[in-house]
């Protein structure tokens, strides 16, 4: 397939997902629509131009990028300021899957399962492109736009290090902080990233796209006015560290990336390898799951921004399968990740069968519900039944993929 061909077949799944959640995804009716944290990104938007610096709780008053650009383009065109949120953030999550697209280019060879795995992508519930149509007052979209635009630049620099690619990504992770600040781990990476065989640039530049983040993060803590959030964030993240179990976090992951994440993991010399190769990668990745173990209750939102790297070691590792992309056992598969991605259903919504009282479908257990429940979409937060049923479909989805790999050789 020529890659003509292949980003047509890209670019028009994109429009296919966005049309179809689009049209059956409704807004979530929590707080009027605004969520949790998206009540302050909406009061920040609020707020500009007029009443500068702007002033809500830390830390989400400090991600001012998202709603400063959506007052910015609802204000200019006459518009609500929700509007201006699904604007921002529908592009950015757009941008994401085609940057995620060229990034994969480089990385998997075979072209039919790159656009397997740029679908699966797109379809993955906590990921932008889905759930921003449920949750659209938030700031997710354009923080993994940087994060998946600083993976590409880190591929620019391990090609050829040069200075006007350093300053690029200096540039690059400056804006992004502004946006999100987990934007630094791009600049972090920056420093054990594999660096091109070029003597144009001295290879200390590598500390400047982490130090011109911080210095922009530490500008916009002191320009903004933060309110107190009830909370010390140290104290929240010792919380968090008590509180969440090992079990919990590793099934929010794989909530996030299915049973297809098990796949990699049956292959742990190949992806040692893999990794060996990028330790700027791996730099992402364990921080990454670090803040989602200890940085938030949507330990499922956040690491979600570890998507680009998890994707394309699922994808290298589903290649390297003894399976074709069209076998019937490959199939089986990716029906399991659908069903996991719950992609034939809208996320958020309770959804009753017909004919049946809201009072008689309450009595089933929650577990038989996790579906279509919004709630089970976190581990944090769903039912005490949910978990173990999570852990009955990941085991079985574990042994199902174990098996059939040792019987083929």
């Amino acid at each position: 397939m020529s890659r003509t061909a292949e980003w047509v077949w890209i670019v028009g799944a994109c429009a296919l997902v966005h049309l179809l959640y689009s049209s059956v995804q409704p807004v979530t009716s929590r707080h009027d629509g605004l969520a949790y944290d998206g009540q302050i990104y909406f009061a920040v938007a609020q707020q500009t131009p007029r009443q500068l610096p702007p002033k809500a709780p830390a830390p989400f008053v400090y991600r001012i990028g998202t709603p400063m650009a959506a007052a910015a383009i609802a204000k200019s065109q006459d518009r609500v300021l929700a509007e201006g949120f699904d604007t921002v953030n529908r592009l950015a999550a757009t941008a994401t899957v085609l940057l995620f697209a060229w990034w994969l280019q480089g990385h998997l060879p075979s072209t039919a399962w790159r656009i397997a795995i740029v679908i699966l992508f797109m379809l993955t519930p906590h990921a932008p492109l889905r759930f921003g149509y449920h949750y659209p007052i938030n700031v997710d979209a354009a923080g993994l736009m940087f994060i998946m635009a600083g993976l590409v630049a880190l591929d620019w620099l391990a090609a050829r290090w040069t200075l006007p690619r350093v300053l690029a990504l200096t540039a690059l992770v400056a804006v992004g902080v502004v946006f999100r600040e987990i934007v630094l781990l791009i600049g972090l990476a920056c420093l054990v990233s594999p660096r091109g065989p070029t003597r144009e640039a001295p290879k200390w530049l590598a500390v400047l796209p982490l130090l011109a983040g911080t210095a922009t993060y530490l500008l916009i803590r002191a320009w903004v006015t933060a309110t107190p959030a009830g909370y010390g964030e140290l104290a929240e993240v010792w919380r968090w560290i008590q509180t969440k179990s090992v079990v919990q976090v590793v099934l929010a992951w794989l909530l996030v990336f299915g049973p297809m994440l098990i796949v990699p993991l049956c292959y742990p010399a190949e992806q040692a390898r893999l990794l060996a190769s990028r330790p700027d990668w791996v730099v992402v990745l364990a921080m990454i799951g670090v803040i989602s173990a200890v940085g938030g209750s949507d330990t499922e939102r956040l690491a979600v921004f570890a998507a680009p790297i998890v994707y394309l070691l699922i994808g290298r590792a589903l290649a390297g399968t003894p399976f074709s992309l069209a076998s019937s056992a490959m199939a089986l598969l990716i029906l399991a990740q659908l069903i996991s991605a719950r992609v034939f259903l809208p996320i958020g919504v309770q959804i009753v069968p017909p004919h049946v009282a809201d009072t008689e479908w309450n009595r089933v257990p929650s577990f038989l519900r996790w579906l279509s429940d919004y709630d089970s979409l976190w581990t944090q937060f769903c039912g005490p039944e949910v978990p173990r049923a999570y852990l009955l479909w990941f085991g079985a989805s574990a042994i199902a993929i174990g098996a059939a790999l040792w019987m083929v050789p």
